[in-house]
């Protein structure tokens, strides 16, 4: 299903269990077998300025953004507005838990450019909430954990 259209995977778990690590070990995987797919890893930790995630994210989708554009509202206007022309797209939104510190208004704003009927973009959130749903990012994002499984050792 990821392979014709966006969406949403969320991995979940415990600090230092692997999680990014699966991540960048699939990524070569599914890269080789859904052609073509650009994958991009972002770490949610690392930005101070939600306008530079934003350009960020755009890069990582292949969306030019003019520097010129002025908010992260707008940047993310822009992605949206160019899913004809998007290359198809994984995303891992590593620590996707700090994207909180920029409100929830701008999560839900970052969630719905994958989550749309057309879009072209998957979102591989990595989040260290172990009971997700429960956990604040999902509370206040408004993003349904449909079909949510769990792996135990």
């Amino acid at each position: 299903r990821l392979a014709k259209q966006g969406g949403i995977v969320v991995i979940g778990g415990r600090p230092g269990t692997g999680k990014t690590l699966c991540c960048k070990h699939i990524m070569p995987k599914l890269k080789s077998s859904i052609k073509p797919l650009r994958c991009s890893l972002l770490n949610c930790v690392s930005y101070v300025e939600s306008k530079q995630f934003c350009y960020d994210l755009a890069k990582s989708v292949s969306v030019a953004i003019p520097k010129s554009t002025s908010s992260s509202t707008a940047c993310l206007t822009a992605i949206k507005a160019n899913k004809a022309t998007q290359t198809k797209s994984l995303v891992v939104l590593d620590e996707c838990d700090t994207l909180l510190r920029f409100g929830s208004g701008f999560v839900r704003s970052v969630l719905s450019v994958a989550a749309s009927a057309k879009s072209k973009i998957v979102f591989l959130l990595v989040t260290n909430a172990v009971d997700l749903a429960h956990s604040p990012l999902f509370k206040s994002s408004g993003l349904s954990l449909q079909g949510q499984g769990s792996v135990h050792k």
